[in-house]
């Protein structure tokens, strides 16, 4: 095998193994100040331990998980500070996307973007939502992908991975006509507004949910839905 073959197989190996732990992370299988003992993720995912600790000092950077010295690494507590602070960075980062798509973007792909905004909206609607958080993703991810920045995109990609904690019920009327807005102001070619719109549809999430952590409503999506699961088969929620 070439050196280059090598190199990729690691990096694809260690792509997987950090999905794989971000998950466990974002899911709440890993809590808050647990230790991730790099010997057991090794025999999990079926890699060296060597791949193991670049996947976690990936997530490291990703503040997802923290090395303490001496002790090991351990699972980042993900405070509603830092949640609400990487809205702010998201704002910065999704409105200079917005307006390089006006650059960018085939006048098709921001058609069925403003599909999924639709779908976004029905599927809130109909209190699906978890498949409207995983909509709403996907068209933010593709308005990334298509302001042709790659930059951009990893410099996102914490912000992207916070914000998987989140589940809520914004009136999702608003929202579709915040994406809606963006959408079209992309498809006339109108950058500075397109700009203007991502920012404001973005710090508008970041109001709503400051308003719940400041009305003592906020809970993360996986505690949302252990709670669901117990209302559902008659135990008491935790």
């Amino acid at each position: 095998m070439s050196a280059a073959a090598f190199t990729a197989i690691r990096g694809q190996s260690r792509h997987h193994v950090r999905n794989g732990i971000q998950d466990m992370i974002l899911s709440g299988q890993a809590r808050p100040s647990a230790k991730l003992r790099q010997r057991h993720l090794a025999e999990k995912f079926g890699v060296s331990q060597a791949v193991v600790r670049e996947a976690l000092l990936e997530l490291e950077a990703f503040g997802l998980t923290e090395t303490i010295e001496n002790r090991g690494v351990f699972v980042t507590q993900i405070s509603t500070e830092k949640l609400l602070e990487s809205y702010e960075v998201r704002a910065v980062l999704e409105g200079l996307a917005a307006k390089l798509c006006c650059l960018t973007s085939p006048r098709g792909e921001i058609q069925k973007l403003m599909s999924v905004a639709e779908n976004i909206c029905q599927a809130g609607l109909a209190g699906r939502l978890l498949e409207a958080g995983m909509l709403d993703r996907t068209l933010h991810e593709n308005l990334m992908r298509l302001a042709g920045n790659g930059m951009l995109g990893r410099l996102n990609e914490h912000c992207k991975l916070l914000h998987k904690v989140l589940q809520g019920t914004r009136d999702f009327h608003v929202v579709r006509d915040e994406h809606l807005a963006v959408l079209k102001a992309i498809e006339e070619g109108r950058a500075d507004d397109a700009e203007r719109r991502m920012k404001e549809h973005i710090l508008s999430g970041k109001k709503y949910f400051h308003d719940l952590i400041m009305e003592g409503k906020f809970v993360p999506f996986w505690l949302q839905e252990k709670v669901e699961l117990k209302t559902r088969t008659g135990e008491t929620p935790e």
